[in-house]
């Protein structure tokens, strides 16, 4: 969207070109006086500034954002036009809503009403349209080839997601007042693009109807003359090769121009040529490449030269003559770093996206907030945060690159990519499974941390991302305090200086209420470990049910009852109950042990969707039986007696073929080998068959003469046979029930999940609270050691069991 530039446009310094009337339709709309919007409140949010631009179909205008305090450009719709033009705004906003690019005018907000009015939202765009740099006269070869290079990647990234401009031209490219202070261009206008077929923006689950209609070719072509009968692709690499000689030589639009001048250098000359007058070149990408390949001038010598009209172009104070500028200087912080824009602001520090020139990436550039500068303190909490990014070994954190003090403190950080935690909790309440998920990633990340002393004290939706793969990052340890631990692990080297190791929180004010413990709010000290645990907690239970643990305007703390969850999740509840005491000595819990008991809550609740999964199947395998067998009695009424009828017939045998495991047992797991826990007795009883039907609750003797032996004996009658132990769910609960006391007492546990795999009268420790056993974690070891020896009857065919060792239940002990 093309915005005016400020100020008035100053006189050509000779006469200026004719240029060939646009010519954007052949049935021109009727002129509508404009109308004066200027101090309205539009959509009781934008206030209307002056208007800047426009055509026939639509105004433009400057205005503010109330909710978002920055400027933007409204574009208003006609409430007279007929469908096409109605379907080529709503093409433009479905397209630029999904169209993320630098050098791509970026959508804000939009209005589609069935009457109007219909408003277009895009980000005010400060700099000046290209049309009007080349009534000035030539650009210098150095602007345009930086032009084309942002350009044309922005154009090759359009087309690859299936859309053409079709509109390319000088007054749809805008130079932008940037903050490198260097050449920076951005395309506006979609209003007359095409979504191609294939494309995924076109596809009807993505794109309403009114923006995958095809604009009507009788009425739209364009603007002459950067249209020549091409379609597609090539039509927008044409129009932006002829762009360029415009550019170049400051005059007319003419795809037969001799660009074997001077001014221009022959490599570039040759691309736009080829470009125009073959078809060497027809996909943006090859031009994007043929363009990087053409030497313009020295790097150096570019720069400066794009810095000094950039600078004039955008109306600044030229420099006197011979005398350098910070323009010409090219500056760079901390002589590598090129600033592009901001990411945001806190109360200490403020972050921007920088290009690191010497390694050539994007980075996250933080430095200390001009209002905070001398402060002591906070220059040490500055260093302190870089230093704990820098120890951490965990990819949930942001790694650091590189740290300075010159010319004021600073430290670059990977940028962290994806949506908050609290923008996603204001879409709605999260499913358990994944709210357990990504409360086990983010102690994960805090587990790291201490474990070298780093407690991070801000733990909130705001400073959580979830990124690609719904992984969490954790963001913004700029509140962070360095635990003993810290500095004692490199005693080799030179140690922390003892002024910058104090507690942060007994000088000033750190943490966020609501989220933050009491200790860390209260000024008094105290905060450690068990903080980030009440931190994580209470981003848990919002994330389960929506509401926060502390009301923000009462500051009440909710009270958590299980009444508040389902059944699977009850035990979460004395977790969290647990974990947000007042007093950090009633926190009895290390993020060790809060991770191992959200593992258990998460499989529960993996169990039970599993559940509900197979129920689901069951039910539409049931209503598909019901309907075949419904189909088969009225067969005979529904055809002729001369035609054959098939039947099928649906046995017990068949229907249950494959289900060994009644419905809390998961399915038999593969991967890695067992863990094996005992062996039966040598003398076992013969293998006894299972029943096919589902199990009723009994339980078979376990002793007993085993299946057709027959006692003998001058005064003895032979007894029926007794039948032998039978596998089942309750002789596995029985047998492993006599262990429970011990592997409460020597595992050090409340509650445990065991998922068993018998076979043969062998048992196979496979899963513990869902991990997968693992010699390396005590706890597997310790329920391992304690099962030993336990003997279970013989089976043929393996069987999967999986229990569940609560608090509530009793203690048994071991026969003698």
């Amino acid at each position: 969207m093309a915005t005016a530039p400020v100020g008035p446009a100053p006189a050509p310094a000779g006469p200026a070109p004719a240029l060939q009337k646009p010519a954007w339709t052949r049935q021109p709309l009727p002129a509508q006086p404009p109308e004066n919007l200027a101090g309205q409140l539009l959509a009781g949010r934008y206030m209307m500034g002056p208007r800047i631009g426009g055509g026939g179909m639509s105004t433009i205008h400057e205005a503010q954002d109330t909710a978002l305090g920055i400027r933007v450009a409204v574009k208003i719709m006609r409430d007279d036009l007929p469908s096409d033009p109605v379907d080529r705004f709503r093409r433009e906003a479905h397209i630029l809503a999904r169209l993320v690019h630098e050098h791509v005018a970026r959508i804000i907000d939009r209005q589609d009403p069935e009457q109007g009015p219909r408003f277009l939202v895009t980000e005010y765009i400060d700099g000046i349209n290209l049309s009007l740099l080349r009534c000035r006269g030539p650009l210098p070869a150095a602007v345009v080839h930086q032009i084309a290079l942002q350009v044309s990647a922005a154009l090759a990234i359009v087309h690859a997601a299936g859309v053409v401009h079709r509109d390319i031209n000088p007054s749809n490219l805008m130079l932008v007042r940037h903050q490198s202070g260097d050449i920076f261009a951005k395309v506006i206008d979609f209003g007359i693009a095409q979504l191609e077929r294939g494309s995924n923006i076109a596809a009807p689950e993505n794109a309403p109807p009114g923006a995958r209609r095809a604009t009507r070719g009788d009425v739209v072509l364009g603007t002459a003359p950067y249209y020549r009968g091409h379609e597609g692709p090539q039509r927008d690499v044409y129009a932006l090769a002829l762009t360029l000689a415009e550019l170049l030589t400051g005059e007319a639009p003419d795809p037969d121009a001799d660009l074997s001048r001077a001014t221009i250098p022959p490599t570039l000359a040759q691309v736009i040529t080829t470009a125009l007058t073959s078809d060497k070149i027809v996909t943006m990408d090859a031009l994007h490449a043929a363009l990087r390949e053409a030497d313009v001038q020295t790097a150096g010598a570019a720069e400066t030269e794009r810095r000094r009209y950039a600078a004039k172009a955008l109306r600044e104070e030229p420099s006197a003559p011979g005398k350098p500028t910070a323009a010409d200087e090219a500056p760079k912080f901390a002589g590598r770093y090129i600033f592009c824009g901001d990411l945001g602001q806190g109360g200490m520090g403020r972050v921007q996206v920088a290009f690191d020139t010497q390694n050539r990436r994007r980075v996250a550039l933080k430095t200390i907030s001009p209002r905070c500068a001398g402060m002591k303190n906070l220059e040490y909490r500055f260093r302190r945060e870089a230093r704990a990014l820098a120890a951490i070994e965990h990819s949930g954190a942001p790694t650091l690159y590189d740290s300075g003090s010159e010319p004021e403190h600073f430290f670059t950080m990977e940028i962290v990519e994806g949506v908050t935690l609290a923008a996603t909790l204001k879409r709605g309440k999260i499913e358990p499974y994944r709210a357990l998920s990504l409360a086990i990633d983010l102690v994960e990340i805090l587990h790291a941390a201490h474990d070298v002393g780093v407690v991070h004290r801000d733990v909130k939706p705001d400073n959580i991302m979830i990124s690609h793969g719904d992984r969490v990052r954790l963001l913004d340890f700029g509140a962070c305090l360095l635990m003993p631990l810290f500095h004692r692990r490199h005693l080799l080297f030179p140690a922390t200086p003892a002024e910058e190791r104090y507690a942060t929180g007994e000088l000033e004010a750190v943490g966020t209420p609501g989220y933050s413990a009491p200790e860390v709010l209260s000024l008094e000290g105290g905060a450690g470990p068990r903080s980030d645990v009440y931190s994580v907690c209470a981003v848990l239970y919002e994330m389960l049910t929506r509401r926060p643990l502390v009301d923000r305007a009462t500051l009440k703390v909710s009270t958590i009852e299980r009444g508040e969850f389902s059944g699977s999740l009850a035990p979460v509840a004395d977790l969290l109950r647990l974990g947000t005491a007042r007093e950090p000595s009633e926190r009895d819990l290390s993020m060790a042990d809060l991770a191992r008991g959200l593992e258990v809550v998460r499989a529960g609740s993996r169990r039970v969707r599993e559940r509900r999964q197979r129920a689901l199947v069951a039910l539409v395998a049931g209503v598909s039986t019901a309907i075949v067998a419904l189909a088969l009695q009225l067969a005979p009424a529904l055809f002729p007696a001369s035609l054959p009828v098939a039947h099928t017939e649906i046995t017990a045998e068949s229907a249950t073929a494959g289900d060994l495991h009644a419905d809390d047992d998961p399915p038999p797991l593969t991967g890695s080998p067992p863990v094996i826990i005992e062996a039966t007795a040598e003398h076992s009883p013969a293998p006894p068959q299972l029943a096919a039907g589902p199990f009723d609750g009994s339980l078979p003797a376990a002793h007993g003469t085993p299946t057709g032996a027959t006692p003998t004996g001058p005064d003895t009658k032979a007894d029926p046979p007794r039948p032998a132990a039978t596998l089942t769910r309750a002789s596995v609960v029985e047998r492993v029930g006599t262990r429970e006391s011990h592997i409460k007492a020597e595992c050090a546990v409340a509650w445990i999940i065991l998922d068993l795999t018998i076979h043969r009268g062998r048992a196979s420790l496979t899963r513990v609270n869902g991990m997968t056993f693992s010699e390396k974690d005590p706890i597997h070891t310790c329920v391992r050691d304690q099962l030993h020896g336990l003997t279970f009857p013989r089976a043929d065919k393996p069987a999967s069991f999986s229990l569940t060792i609560k608090r509530s239940q009793p203690a048994h002990k071991d026969p003698e």
